[in-house]
Parts: structure tokens; sequence; C-alpha cells
């Protein structure tokens, strides 16, 4: 089977895109025809060399596509099954999977196995939302704002609300209240972002309903974060915003470590540290007792994240 990847040859050096025979899928492994995939920062992080690999090595680790062809073994997905893949590999039963806290799989090791490049371009047995979602689906779009945007933030929760009231009218302020009470780092009594909606454990109206949930909510995202970031790529920004940008992924390192109830969970459970922690920024930054200068951006920011209703 012929594709096209994007293939990284050494440290530090640029993306290509190459054309590539895949061999057949060996034992435990999926064959699949992507319909959609992209590379995310964790695929820079390969360029980088903050995760330690073998070169070359395949990205687009996150995408979705239909089964083509299954190895030995592979017992759960079959030829034509329509998947969903994640950054992490997920058994789908395990303790952790079954509770939705697949970042926790055992299976994730993997992610660091020297021959990632095969994994890149095959992948394994990927995540499979009907066999899971009747379990747990637990679900978060968060607008994590650097810098003051008011009309941005309108646009995310209004897509958002939209989405929901097409499950259930009433769901969007219960969703975006549990979002605003998760989302918030108590010790500094301050919200981590301007919010978006939070859930977990979903499973009113059975499966299908769900998952037309689901997917509502997953399309939703796009409409309203790709015009944000659109809009603002080409913005300029100088060492002051670089700064502080790295000064507000200190706060998402303390509500990580803190808070976050599927790193507490793993680490106080014996979990894989390294997988666990992968989320981190590899740069952040702290001030000691600092405040905004009054009427900055930054102060306006600090204002902007106070939750409000946006809709």
């Amino acid at each position: 089977m012929k594709t096209k990847a994007a293939v990284l040859r050494d440290l530090g050096k640029d993306w290509e895109i190459v054309e590539m025979d895949l061999d057949p899928p060996k034992a435990g492994e999926v064959l699949m025809r992507w319909e959609a995939a992209g590379l995310c920062h964790s695929d820079e992080h390969l360029r980088t060399g903050d995760i330690p690999v073998r070169y070359p090595i395949v990205g687009g680790h996150e995408g979705a596509g239909i089964v083509e062809e299954v190895g030995a073994g592979v017992t759960r997905l079959k030829p034509g099954d329509h998947v969903v893949c994640s950054f992490l590999p997920v058994c789908g039963h395990c303790r952790f999977c079954a509770r939705g806290m697949t970042n926790l799989c055992d299976l994730g090791a993997l992610l660091l196995d020297p021959n990632s490049l095969t994994i890149g371009a095959s992948g394994d047995e990927s995540k499979v939302y009907r066999e899971e979602l009747e379990l747990d689906v637990p679900d978060a779009n968060l607008l994590a704002a650097i810098y003051p945007d008011e009309p941005a933030a309108g646009e995310f929760h209004a897509a958002l609300a939209a989405a929901c009231h097409a499950y259930d009218p009433a769901c969007h302020a219960r969703f975006k209240a549990w979002c605003d009470e998760y989302f918030f780092l108590k010790h500094r009594n301050e919200p981590r972002g301007v919010g978006g909606i939070f859930f977990d454990d979903l499973n009113e109206g059975g499966f299908e309903r769900c998952f037309d949930f689901m997917r509502s909510v997953g399309d939703s995202y796009l409409d309203a974060y790709l015009p944000i970031a659109r809009r603002r790529r080409d913005t300029p920004y100088g060492e002051r915003e670089r700064d502080f940008q790295l000064y507000r992924r200190g706060r998402y390192v303390e509500f990580n470590l803190l808070w976050d109830r599927g790193t507490l969970f793993g680490l106080q459970s014996g979990g894989r540290t390294e997988s666990i922690l992968m989320s981190m920024p590899p740069e952040a930054r702290w001030r000691y007792d600092f405040h905004p200068e009054e009427g900055s951006p930054e102060a306006a920011l600090l204002e902007m994240l106070k939750p409000r209703d946006w809709v």
C-alpha cells in the first residue's frame, strides 16, 4: 500500500513529505487508510529532541481513517471499521481505559519505542469510540488565552453552546459551570482560562445519542478555534509577549500537578510517570508576587478570565 507521509530524517531537520510503501500489518498491528491527519506540537518535540527517538521517523500520530487490514492477534477491529487515533496507544479495556483515563494506559510506553517509525505509519489498535463510550466519556473544551480577545472568547463559547443545544438545550449551562469549577486554581483563586465546557461519565440517552453529541462537540471545536487561530497567527509579538506566555504556561503546570484528576490519580496509583507528565510544556516561568501593570493587556487578560455568561 502506498501513502504520503511527513518524515523527519534527523534531529533539527525539516519535515519532508514523501511517498512510502507500507508493509502488510504484523502481529498486533492495523493498516489504516487515513482520511484526516496532521502534525501537532508533540511532533515538533521529535524535531527538537525533547522526545528522544530513533530517526528517521514518521509524524502525524493523531487522525481518523478506515481499517484496511489487520494483523494476527487483532480482535477488536476489522476491515471497514472507522477509527480515531490518538497520541498514546491504548488497549481500551484495562482499569485505566475503562475509566476513560487512556493517557495512563501502559501501552503508552510504546510512544518512546525505538521503532516508532512503524507505529507512526501503521498505527496500533486505536481507540474506537463505539467500544468505550458506554463506559466513560470525559470531554473538555477549554480556551486558555494568553492575551485578551473578548470577541474570540464569545465566538468560542457560542460554537460550543450550539453543539450542546442540539443534544439538550439545558446542558450547556451545566457543562459550562462544570468547566468553570473544574479548571480553577484554588490556591490562587484564579481561573485557568476563559472557560468552555466539561463533562464526564456521559451516558444519557444511550450510545448513539452520546456518540452524536461527542461528534458534534468535536466538529464545533474546529468551527470555534480555527477561525481564531487563522485570524491571530500573524499577530506580531516580542520578548514581552513571550515572557508572559511562559508565565501563563506556569499556571498550566500548577493546575496539572495540583488539581488535574487524571494526573493525580496516575501519580498516586503508581502509573508510568513519563507518560503521565508527557503534556508538560518544555518551558515555563514563574515570578514572585507578579501583578501586571494597570491598564496593560496582561491586566486585561486577568479581568477577562473571570467567569461570565459569554452567550
